[in-house]
């Protein structure tokens, strides 16, 4: 690839960083990081193919949120959010807030649904920092007791462990996503309206 000034950009692969990928359902994490040296490369903003080959992160945890690959360090941490049962209760609440918002105002509910790109640099944030540029969804979360920030990665964090209890091997058995799987097992009707929220949203006339 490029040299100096060439406008390709480098991210390193520690520890935390192929922990979350692979956490988040990234592949090929390993083949990036041997061979070839311990970076991956990144062209505005897409990881390089030769580098690291992604898969789509999906099933996020709560309306609203759009998770590319330039949210790496909300993910990096994800892995290691310790969700609670009052962390967790917060979370409903704002996803709750967010889809009655998204059922009253259209324009809202038009700007959540915009299919967020992923350009930009890997720790560009952009799929967080649009939910947040929004006033009204933004104060929709925060009347909950959450900043945007925290329902952002809560939300990835939640979507994991429920992605967990559903396949175990989907991801390494680390002791946090343990913790959390075992809360949202409590959680089961939870977990299904979380599901109804983000995916089968009924819209108000």
């Amino acid at each position: 690839m490029g040299g100096v000034g060439s406008g390709v950009m480098t991210i390193k692969i520690t520890p935390s960083w192929r922990l979350a990928l692979a956490l988040m359902g990234f592949v090929g994490v390993e083949a990036a990081c041997s061979g070839g040296g311990s970076t991956a490369r990144a062209e505005d903003g897409v990881l390089d193919d030769e580098a690291l080959q992604t898969t789509a992160i999906s099933g996020t945890g709560g309306p609203g949120v759009h998770v590319t690959r330039t949210d790496g360090r909300s993910v990096i941490e994800a892995a290691s959010y310790r969700l609670t049962e009052d962390r967790f209760d917060a979370f409903m609440a704002a996803a709750e807030g967010l889809a009655a918002l998204e059922q009253q105002d259209s324009v809202v509910r038009d700007y959540l649904d915009v299919a967020v790109t992923d350009a930009g640099a890997p720790d560009a944030e952009i799929g967080r920092n649009w939910l947040e540029a929004n006033v009204k969804a933004r104060a929709a979360i925060t009347q909950a007791g959450l900043t945007v920030r925290e329902y952002y990665v809560a939300s990835i964090a939640v979507a994991q462990a429920d992605r967990f209890l559903r396949a175990p091997k989907s991801a390494p058995r680390t002791p946090v996503l343990l913790k959390n799987a075992k809360l949202l097992k409590s959680h089961a009707s939870d977990l299904a309206r979380l599901r109804e929220l983000r995916d089968e949203r009924v819209v108000q006339p």
